[in-house]
């Protein structure tokens, strides 16, 4: 209810947050509808598909409300009482987006077939369209996949070869060890619950313990200057040090539990170190998610097409690719996770702006976000597969 008793609609945090990139990205229109959606949903925001696509539809997010139809009143829009997540400008860039039959840059097929892993991220060397895939059955029955042109040209390739390839350039990638040391403070933080070492339940077993040996201590001072006899003490002394035989087991266990979530901790952050054998036991969605903001958004087939021709420039600097064209590339969708603290969230994107600017010179806001939101994104996956 709103001060003046009347129902009001309030925004919840983080889903607020959520719907307001979700629009921001959509109207953007760089990747599809289906690719918002995997990078909203890798954030944080539980909803379907279908959900996610009324959503952008529906106009209470601009502060409008729906007046159902009354006897002979047709249903209409009014304006709500509620504050608008999306500015109406945002939400009509939106529908115009929604209503085209085809989106600028889309990936022509998402569907997360392993033979055709990059369909939709290549372009044709001799046309420039965007590259789709099929199979195609030879004459003893075995289908064949080719990554292949839609236009005139009719340009046409093994999939298996360009998958080959691209699998052993990705295979070269070596993240920089500062952002190792980030990503594990990341991990730790998703995942408190597996990854947490604190040993808050070890101090307090400690204090517990120190509490008791004092309780013996002051007994003792007791008995010597004659307020307590030598049986209340030996009693006393007993049950005391019982009670610490017990703790002191208890504190056993925390320590290994300890150790045990520091070395788990240490493997799941050896695994981005080895991000391209790491990359190849994902599933096919997982490897498109990270390509989405990896690759490059033109990437043209070619004979000898290296890792630095691959490679998003911004995310270059992840791996240290000084070789990469410094020339700006069309920003892809980068996600605002807020699926952990803010305070956090900003001041591990300090870090990651600080380490840029020490190694590079400069860095931009962009630049930052989009690292950030890669080793968020790949931390979640990979604590969820290992949880």
């Amino acid at each position: 209810m709103a001060s003046d008793g009347k129902r009001d609609i309030i925004p919840k945090e983080p889903e607020a947050t959520f719907i307001r990139r979700a629009y921001q990205l959509v109207a953007e229109n760089l990747c599809t509808v289906q690719a918002v959606y995997r990078r909203i949903r890798a954030s944080g925001l539980k909803c379907s598909i279908s959900n996610f696509r009324r959503m952008l539809r529906n106009p209470v997010y601009r502060g409008m409300i729906v007046v159902p139809a009354f006897e002979n009143d047709t249903a209409f829009l009014a304006k709500g009482l509620h504050e608008p997540l999306v500015s109406d400008s945002l939400f009509a860039d939106v529908q115009k987006v929604l209503g085209r039959v085809r989106l600028k840059n889309i990936h022509l097929d998402n569907s997360p077939n392993d033979m055709l892993l990059f369909r939709g991220f290549l372009n044709c060397p001799q046309c420039g369209r965007r590259l789709t895939g099929s199979a195609s059955k030879g004459k003893k029955g075995k289908y064949y996949y080719y990554y292949h042109c839609n236009g005139r040209c009719r340009f046409r390739t093994r999939a298996d070869a360009i998958n080959a390839h691209f699998m052993l350039e990705i295979g070269k990638l070596n993240v920089v060890s500062e952002y190792i040391e980030i990503y594990r403070d990341i991990l730790r933080h998703i995942r408190r619950d597996i990854y947490d070492s604190s040993t808050s339940s070890e101090k307090s077993i400690s204090a517990a313990i120190d509490k008791l040996i004092e309780r013996i201590v002051r007994a003792k001072v007791l008995l010597i200057k004659g307020d307590i006899d030598d049986e209340d003490y030996k009693l006393l002394k007993k049950d005391s040090e019982a009670k610490i035989h017990l703790l002191g087991t208890d504190l056993q266990r925390s320590e290994i539990a300890s150790r045990t979530k520091s070395d788990s901790l240490k493997k799941a952050t050896f695994q981005l170190s080895q991000f391209g054998k790491t990359f190849t036991a994902l599933s096919t969605s997982e490897r498109r998610t990270l390509m989405e903001i990896l690759l490059s958004p033109s990437i043209t087939l070619n004979e000898g097409l290296s890792i630095n021709d691959m490679i998003n420039a911004d995310m270059g600097l992840l791996f240290d690719l000084d070789s990469l064209s410094q020339s700006r590339l069309p920003e892809r969708c980068i996600t605002y996770t807020e699926s952990m603290d803010q305070a956090f969230y900003e001041q591990t994107q300090s870090r990651i702006q600080e380490t840029l600017l020490t190694r590079k010179g400069q860095a931009e806001s962009r630049q930052t976000a989009l690292v950030l939101d890669f080793l968020i994104i790949f931390a979640k996956m990979f604590s969820k597969n290992h949880s």
